[in-house]
């Protein structure tokens, strides 16, 4: 899975579409696919025309694009960080570094998505090496079946 920060993809996916690429990198898992840039471009546009995607690359409707990924989706829990998936579901791991921590950025908060390897540690991060990933905490979980 290429980068969110990939240069040849448009605004706003380099910079809000972590649960974008997390996503995306689970289903080139379950389907053996690999993506590349224009594929990530095409998803995106065709999930925005959808409404599956809204404003700033926000993702509504993850099951759903899943399964525009070709990777099944059927439901989605917002999860605990002690909630594991039972395969073939896959987890996101969201997590949250407050303004007042190390390499903080200004006074601004940040959330940022990645996803996880089924056990609670980072499988691919979308920004290959983020600071909210290295500062800040797990502040909860998506769990998404899918088959």
């Amino acid at each position: 899975m290429i980068l969110q920060t990939d240069k040849r993809l448009p605004e706003p996916i380099p910079t809000f579409g972590c649960y974008l690429c997390s996503c995306l990198y689970h289903a080139e898992k379950k389907t053996g696919k690999t993506f590349t840039a224009d594929d990530v471009v095409g998803i995106y546009r065709a999930a925005k025309q959808t409404g599956i995607i809204g404003d700033e690359c926000f993702v509504k409707d993850p099951v759903a694009l899943m399964t525009l990924a070709g990777a099944k989706g059927k439901s989605v829990t917002k999860a605990t960080n002690n909630v594991y998936p039972v395969p073939p579901a896959v987890e996101l791991l969201h997590f949250h570094r407050d303004a007042d921590t190390p390499k903080g950025m200004g006074n601004s908060v940040h959330d940022h998505f990645v996803a996880g390897t089924g056990t609670g540690k980072v499988a691919f991060d979308p920004l290959g090496d983020s600071n909210t990933v290295k500062y800040g905490f797990l502040q909860n979980k998506r769990i998404i079946e899918v088959s």
